[in-house]
């Protein structure tokens, strides 16, 4: 028997695009986010969703809980392996400020092999969000479950089925809302469909 995994990047936030929130900084949905994530449960609420977990920052709980409550699935759960990459001290520096910075640099030519001033490899999170995925799957055989995360951690999952290395994190966006389904069946994971953007869902 298999079961259902739906990821999402949470919604859009107050902050925007320019800030690396990380997870020492936090931002509300912004109303764009809000849609989105209504959009999100709209798709997802005949999904015969047993429960939905989240990341424990604001902008994917927010998010987690208007699907949760379109899919009539309880309060969310606080996953901790589904939290953002600890970025450190890059927390809350736009994009601009961090080009100024050769271990920036160097984690986005080499993902694969570099860290973060935290410590943190996306080998770490590849591992934390695996025993995440393979606990989830286990308890919930024949259903499924919406987890609400951060772009890098959907990209981990995306590396993880298709076997691909960190070093191809550029090949393809996660934008805010962004819906990857998987199969997890035998402690085996597939890619059904890969990145469905909110805005493209009808409602």
């Amino acid at each position: 028997m298999s079961c259902t995994l739906f990821l999402v990047r949470h919604a859009a936030h107050e902050a925007g695009e320019g800030v690396l929130l990380g997870r020492m900084v936090d931002a509300a949905l912004s109303r764009e986010g809000i849609a989105q994530a209504t959009r999100l449960a709209e798709r997802l609420q005949h999904r015969d969703v047993a429960c939905v977990v989240s990341s424990p920052r604001t902008r994917a709980f927010q998010t987690a809980s208007i699907i949760a409550a379109g899919c009539r699935a309880g309060q969310p759960a606080i996953e901790p392996a589904l939290d953002e990459i600890d970025f450190g001290e890059w927390s809350g520096k736009s994009f601009t400020e961090l080009q100024d910075d050769p271990r920036w640099r160097r984690w986005n030519s080499l993902r694969d092999q570099a860290a973060t001033p935290a410590g943190e490899t996306m080998d770490d999170v590849e591992d934390r969000l695996r025993t995440c995925l393979l606990r989830l799957s286990a308890l919930h055989q024949g259903g499924a479950v919406v987890l609400v995360t951060h772009a890098e951690i959907v990209r981990a999952a995306i590396f993880h089925c298709l076997g691909l290395s960190a070093a191809n994190w550029s090949r393809f966006e996660v934008g805010y809302a962004c819906l990857c389904e998987l199969e997890a069946r035998d402690g085996e994971f597939g890619l059904v469909s890969l990145k469905e953007p909110a805005e493209e869902f009808p409602g």
